[in-house]
């Protein structure tokens, strides 16, 4: 984890906005799994190669993304069909707003190699966040 950290406070340094699990342990952090902090702290990733570290962050992306299908999958099996409607109106609108927002805090970087870790970093913690939620949504 040294490795990821000091890299991370390198791109910072250089003005790359970083996804959420950057500032330091939290939440979202948390539930990246090993299998990305093995890949970000090895081989080019480790040494800051950008495709590198993207290869890494398009991997958990995937992994947080079948996270959420399981735990939407989850929900929508153990609620009322009211409340089924409800999380279904919110899991698209939700869909619909990530990858603008995460576009507009990936702008600063636009142009330059980080750009694509930055953009699918956003979505990742995104994607952490909604499943969090749907994981409590009664």
């Amino acid at each position: 984890m040294k490795k990821l950290s000091t890299m991370l406070a390198m791109l910072s340094a250089m003005g790359a906005s970083l996804p959420a699990h950057a500032a330091g342990p939290s939440a979202i952090e948390k539930r990246y799994t090993a299998d990305y902090n093995r890949c970000m702290n090895s081989g080019d990733a480790a040494n800051g190669v950008t495709s590198a570290m993207l290869d890494c962050t398009v991997a958990e992306y995937k992994r947080q993304d079948a996270r959420l299908n399981d735990a939407y999958r989850a929900a929508m099996a153990r609620l009322s069909p009211a409340r089924r409607s409800v999380l279904r109106t919110a899991q698209r609108r939700w869909l619909a707003e990530r990858d603008p927002g995460c576009r507009r805090k990936a702008k600063p970087n636009e142009g330059g190699t980080i750009w694509g870790v930055v953009m699918t970093g956003c979505q990742t913690d995104e994607t952490i966040k909604q499943t969090m939620w749907i994981e409590t949504y009664r």
